[in-house]
C-alpha cells in the first residue's frame, strides 16, 4: 500500500502552512487528496506528481 502523509507532514515538507493546504482543498486546486472519514490525507506519488509539474527548468 502507497504510505499517505497528513496535512501537518505535507506543509512541512513544502514549506507552507496547514492553512494554506485547508485553503487549497477548499477551492479545489490541483494538489490531489484523499478524504478517510473526517481525515485527510495526501498520497506519496500524488504530492510526487505535483512536485514534477510545477518545478520550473533552468534556461
Amino acid at each position: 500500500m502507497e504510505r499517505l502523509y497528513t496535512p501537518t507532514q505535507v506543509s512541512e515538507m513544502l514549506g507552507m502552512s496547514v492553512k494554506t493546504l485547508e485553503k487549497w482543498r477548499w477551492e479545489r486546486r490541483n494538489l490531489p487528496y484523499v478524504k478517510l472519514g473526517t481525515a485527510v490525507r495526501y498520497r506519496e506519488s500524488d504530492l510526487e506528481a505535483w512536485l514534477d509539474g510545477h518545478t520550473i527548468g533552468v534556461r
